[in-house]
């Protein structure tokens, strides 16, 4: 196993330790250094990226949200994971049904890790403000 294989496979248990963590600050802590690995070696896994994955060159699409009402944050925090990952952003509205669908497309590694990002980082936040909720209001806290 090389470098680049050791590499993905960490980044690959980051992300599985981020998932099933993801109240916790273990979780958040484990997502960002995943994040900060594929930032760091972006360049050296494109040029081995034959070796690492073969799937690499079919483009792909992942829906990652589907709403009525699309909070402006949550478009943000997925135009900018999607940037980070190498990946577009596409929002579009279905005037019929009156949903707003945010998708992924790229290529198909880059989309996985881009939509398992943006799901672990939105479980992230809802925990915390559930948390920041129940501190300042007390027993009347949200639900």
């Amino acid at each position: 196993m090389d470098e680049l294989d050791k590499i993905i496979r960490k980044i690959q248990d980051l992300m599985k330790l981020a998932q099933d963590n993801p109240n916790d600050e273990e979780g958040q802590t484990a997502l960002l250094m995943a994040q900060r690995l594929l930032l760091k070696y972006n360049s050296s896994m494109e040029t081995v990226q034959d070796r690492s994955n073969k799937d690499k060159d079919v483009i792909k699409e992942s829906m990652t949200e589907k709403v009525s009402r699309m909070p402006w944050w949550k478009m943000k925090l997925h135009a900018i994971l999607a940037t980070n990952f190498r990946c577009k952003s596409i929002r579009t509205r279905n005037f019929v049904s009156r949903k707003t669908y945010l998708s992924f497309v790229g290529y198909e590694a880059d989309v996985k890790f881009a939509a398992e990002i943006y799901e672990a980082t939105l479980m992230y936040l809802d925990y915390r403000l559930k948390r920041i909720r129940e501190q300042h209001m007390g027993v009347y806290a949200v639900n």
